[in-house]
């Protein structure tokens, strides 16, 4: 379960002499007395112009360099533990350096190295282990091989970005996702769950504390209806320095809205048939215009990578390529111009896809009041959606054709999830203007992959954002004879290549389906006498009130019933699960693990698990990566499938997805072995032998 009281609390520095020049880390000393730093502290320079932000204490002092470009560093606990070169290691992979003594560092953490025999620098801990990848090369976190074997398959990548949601705002109530009924929901410091937001001005109290629920919002104006503030000031008022339990007074309780079913039919029909991704988070903890920027074409252009732009002239000012000099000031002929910021129209990427004629590469930019960015409501741009899709999967290429369907922010939503922000002081990761803050990731937001090889009620589960279509793209690049020196974007920061996926994961090349059924039409929306859409004025003509948050009359919402197929390394938190191998479904039975027969209903509670973070209780290594694997009577597996108490003696597990319909493994981290099964026993090997289908329900 996660509680928030181990969460880092963020340090202002305000002293006016205390300013950055560059970006390195300095020790509180490098400063005068008047900054107000402590002298064995290590602060991180995010910001030029701005004070150092605090990253952490250094209990044997802080080192200040003797280098003009290295950082100060903490001094280890046996100096002798300096770096063999200026990559970053993998704590265990200093520890077998020849002569040197690292022992005390974390062999599952990342530590920056600036330099051969300057002291290493911690940058994060890597909650899946980390991986070696040789001399002067970068260890990195280890998130799985990407699922590189099928991407030669794939001619056509299209991306459709829509507006302003989060993702519980859509899919709080939809079964078999990280939802409502989160069996790891956050616990704030006054006990209460995270659904239960702190808001002075409602009647209603939870455990004496006056709280708001996420509402549904119903009535003739509910697609219409606003949310909060999406801005940088509102998300981090809400985001409370982690704690995740301001957004009625930082922001305001209308972000806890979540629309009905019945205001997403097409919505909730795509996610039956294809593949939604419920850990996708915005890029930047804000608004529109920072999380578009992802749309790096020039890359594409230079590696002569075919691409476009689809938009039509109104195009809700949401193609960032138009904000940009080199754009606007290219020649009439330029592939900047005619693929960047020409009005193509929709209409012709309908007939391009119908008729297999899409570039590489598509970006797709709906107009205003198709967008689903709040007052624009989601029926709309549902219809939207739903001519992109049907022009992909009945159209000429379906069979070689990756849609990709997100959103770039929340729209001043509330998402019960919280944002996977770095370390406090990570560098391309915190700014200090006006205070030290994350830039990103931000809130979960809906994002589906539409494809062949996505088909089925699928639930995706990796950590993403708007980079990972990035890596995605690179990957399949390089997959098809690309150079990496071309592909290879230099504006994703470390953090996110170590944490975020590359979506490949989400892609079953073992089988295509070309035969996915139409979906139920959606209606076309209205236009006014000029031609103009105009579904959000009808809407707010219509007669009544907008529905406001309910006070006095609040309940816990209901998540719908269902299930869906798991696709992710390590699925981790936020879900309850059934392990299915062949005709048998994994139960607890007391004080061990069993099989007995499936419910094809999923609704059998003996054979609900669950996944918690890793223990740190011993000195063991392997102690602080992994997952407690927790049956339905709250013990947990060890061993060759025992139940135990969910203590220091528990132990820790990796879900591994194979890949491509091979299924899951279970891999115990302390004995370095897999479970299997055979005869009527469980144990454990050093081979794959058992294989799992996982369900989220």
């Amino acid at each position: 379960m996660l509680t928030t009281t181990a969460l880092l609390l963020v340090t202002f520095v305000n002293a006016d002499n205390c300013i950055c020049m560059d970006n390195r880390a300095y020790c509180g000393s490098h400063f005068t007395k008047t900054c107000g730093l402590n002298s064995t502290d290590l602060y991180q320079c995010v910001t030029r112009g701005q004070p150092p932000v605090r990253r952490f204490s250094c209990p044997n002092g802080c080192h200040k360099s003797d280098s003009q470009s290295a950082s100060d560093t903490c001094v280890p606990d046996d100096i002798s533990c300096t770096c063999p070169d200026n990559a970053d290691h993998c704590g265990s992979v200093l520890a077998k350096q020849s002569g040197k003594d690292c022992a005390s560092l974390d062999p599952n953490s990342l530590y920056q190295c600036e330099g051969e025999g300057l002291f290493p620098s911690w940058r994060w801990t890597c909650s899946t282990g980390c991986i070696s990848n040789g001399p002067g090369v970068n260890d990195t976190c280890d998130k799985g091989a990407s699922n590189v074997v099928g991407l030669t398959k794939i001619k056509h990548i299209v991306i459709f970005m829509q507006e302003n949601r989060a993702f519980d705002n859509y899919y709080g109530i939809l079964g078999g996702v990280c939802n409502y009924k989160d069996p790891n929901a956050m616990v704030q410091d006054n006990g209460n769950s995270i659904f239960y937001q702190p808001d002075p001005n409602s009647p209603d109290k939870h455990n004496g504390v006056n709280s708001s629920l996420p509402w549904m919002i119903t009535g003739p104006k509910a697609g219409c209806t606003l949310g909060g503030s999406n801005f940088w000031q509102g998300n981090h008022d809400a985001w409370n320095n982690g704690s995740n339990n301001n957004w009625p007074v930082g922001n305001t309780p209308n972000s806890l809205g979540y629309l009905a079913p019945s205001n997403l039919p097409f919505y909730y029909e795509l996610a039956s048939q294809f593949t939604i991704a419920d850990k996708y988070f915005e890029s930047i903890m804000g608004s529109t215009n920072p999380n578009r920027l992802v749309l790096w074409t020039e890359i594409l252009e230079k590696a002569g990578i075919t691409w476009r732009v689809y938009q039509d002239i109104d195009n809700f000012d949401d193609n960032a390529l138009e904000w940009f000099e080199q754009y606007q000031k290219s020649t009439k002929m330029s592939p900047l111009r005619v693929n960047g910021i020409d009005n193509w129209g929709l209409d012709s990427f309908f007939g391009h896809a119908m008729n297999g004629t899409l570039p590489q590469i598509s970006w797709v930019v709906g107009p205003t009041e198709l967008s689903e960015h709040p007052d624009n409501g989601p029926m709309a741009g549902q219809w939207l959606t739903q001519q992109v899709v049907n022009a992909i999967k009945n159209g000429s290429s379906w069979e070689d054709t990756v849609l990709i369907i997100n959103y770039d922010e929340t729209g001043g939503f509330w998402d019960h999830y919280p944002p996977p922000v770095a370390p406090i002081g990570t560098l391309d990761e915190w700014i200090n203007v006006d205070g030290a803050a994350p830039i990103g990731p931000g809130y979960r937001v809906p994002a589906f992959i539409v494809s062949p090889w996505s088909s089925g009620s699928v639930v995706f589960t990796e950590p993403s954002d708007h980079t990972s279509v990035i890596m995605f793209i690179e990957q399949w690049a390089m997959a098809n004879g690309y150079s990496p020196e071309d592909v290879m974007c230099p504006y994703v920061s470390t953090y996110r290549r170590n944490h975020m996926s590359d979506l490949t994961r989400s892609l079953d090349f073992s089988q295509a389906n070309l035969s996915v059924p139409d979906t139920t039409p959606m209606p076309m929306p209205s236009r006014d006498p000029s031609g103009s859409w105009d579904p959000t004025e009808e809407c707010e003509a219509v007669p009544g009130p907008f529905p406001t948050i309910p006070y006095g009359n609040q309940t816990f919402p209901v998540v719908e019933p269902g299930f869906k197929l798991v696709r992710g390394n390590n699925p981790g938190l936020g879900r309850t699960y059934v392990f299915q191998s062949g005709a048998q479904a994994l139960i607890q039975n007391g004080k061990s693990i069993a099989f007995g027969p499936p419910s094809p209903t999923m609704t059998n509670p003996v054979q609900y698990f669950t996944m918690t973070m890793a223990s740190n209780n011993n000195d063991d290594i392997g102690d602080n990566i992994g997952y407690r694997i927790v049956a339905n009577n709250g013990r947990c597996l060890s061993g060759a499938g025992q139940l135990v108490k969910c203590d220091q003696n528990a132990d820790n597990w990796f879900l591994l997805d194979l890949g491509n319909s091979e299924g899951f493994v279970f891999y115990n981290i302390p004995k370095g072995e897999y479970l299997q099964y055979a005869g009527t026993s469980f144990f454990l090997s050093n081979q794959i032998a058992t294989t799992f289908a996982v369900y989220s329900v």
